[in-house]
């Protein structure tokens, strides 16, 4: 007869061989959509990165000072968009409307995307989403989310540097089932002192082989950000990352194969 911490420890085992097994090959992640020929973070950048079959997909979110969630990376609104009069440039997204924000014209001819409706866009697609949240995250966001993928909560990746707003997060998945299928991955400069233990992955910019394997080893989701050589992507497939961010998807892809 197995005794009960034989069979807890086998458990362990398997629930980290099978989280594992998911992300076994190394994945490219399109750093805010590029590396298909569009515009950083707007809608044809994400349309083509999805279009073209990209593994993930990253992008950013911000909102408005109306709480419209917006697809931006910057929290002022400056670069990326043209001079205008109508248009409020030089000013922070938090301080503008929706309303005005409809004046404003990416360097692309596009207006800045909305979460929901780039969303609806992704869902005919079956890349993963890396969702990079910037301020916050709102009970529209997560409505936004759970409409659009309903049944596939494991296409999902959340990303923050902000830990608490993570943990925000987290704390949901008891009321809220569908969370638990979701990834909440740390972004942190480097390896060094992140608190691993409170999320389901680390997103980092310097890891040592050791730390990967460590961490793997206790089922997280292991990736580093921004590698857009082919020597710094070759470096981070010898530490055995889970996924490399990078600018240059196709040549990550290249590289993975």
């Amino acid at each position: 007869m197995i005794s009960m911490k034989n069979l807890k420890l086998s458990l362990l085992i398997l629930f980290t061989f099978t989280t594992l097994s998911s992300f076994a090959a190394p994945f490219c992640v399109a750093h805010r959509a590029l590396g298909f020929g569009e515009l950083e973070n707007s809608y044809a950048a994400i349309e083509a990165a999805a279009r073209s079959g990209a593994k993930a997909i990253e992008f950013d979110l911000l909102h408005t000072k109306d709480n419209e969630t917006i697809i931006y990376h910057d929290d002022e609104l400056d670069r990326l968009v043209e001079k205008s009069v109508d248009c409020p440039t030089g000013s922070k997204i938090s301080s503008i409307n929706t309303e005005n924000l409809k004046n404003c014209k990416l360097s692309n001819g596009e207006l800045v995307p909305t979460f929901s409706e780039t969303m609806e866009m992704l869902a005919n697609y079956d890349s993963m989403l890396f969702i990079e949240l910037k301020d916050k995250f709102t009970d529209q966001d997560l409505s936004v989310i759970m409409k659009t993928f309903p049944n596939r909560s494991d296409k999902i990746v959340i990303i923050s540097f902000n830990q608490s707003l993570l943990k925000s997060i987290k704390s949901l998945r008891e009321s809220t089932p569908y969370l638990n299928g979701v990834k909440l991955v740390l972004v942190k400069k480097t390896a060094f002192g992140a608190d691993t233990d409170s999320f389901d992955g680390l997103d980092t910019g310097l890891i040592s082989k050791r730390k990967v394997k460590k961490l793997k080893k206790q089922g997280k989701l292991v990736g580093v950000y921004t590698k857009n050589s082919s020597n710094s992507i070759k470096n981070a497939l010898k530490k055995d990352v889970n996924f490399i961010t990078t600018n240059e998807y196709q040549l990550c892809e290249d590289l993975t194969k």
